[in-house]
């Protein structure tokens, strides 16, 4: 399925997870319709190899690498700053998926902080 997404120039975008699925299928298709695309995942490696897939697809392309991985706040924090960088983003694609976190403890209804109603409004 083809998509037209109109003239993207002088847009850029930011694609998480931009090196597989979703996330690099949308990175080319903008690419396509001439966005500026920051490709954000964790491995530079992964980066690189995306970007040689969509250059080949999209010569003209606007490819620019962000390299972070969205489970650690501290590669978050170093990576907005790299971000910075890049000057104003038109739009985030929040695609990435944080997986394989450590497992949380149990929920318990114990453990809930909901506020207790003690009486309902009478009429």
């Amino acid at each position: 399925m083809t998509v037209d997404l109109g003239d993207q120039s002088g847009r850029t975008f930011v694609v998480t997870g931009a090196t597989s699925g979703l996330g690099r299928e949308t990175a080319l298709a903008l690419a396509g319709a001439g966005a500026r695309v920051v490709l954000a995942a964790r491995s530079a490696e992964r980066i690189a190899t995306t970007r040689t897939a969509i250059e080949r697809r999209v010569p003209q392309a606007r490819l620019e690498q962000l390299i972070v991985d969205l489970a650690d706040l501290s590669s978050v924090r170093h990576a907005a700053g790299h971000a910075v960088r890049l000057g104003p983003v038109d739009v985030l694609v929040n695609n990435a998926g944080v997986m394989a976190t450590p497992t949380p403890a149990p929920w318990t209804a114990s453990s809930c902080r909901w506020p207790r109603t003690t009486s309902a409004p009478s009429s």
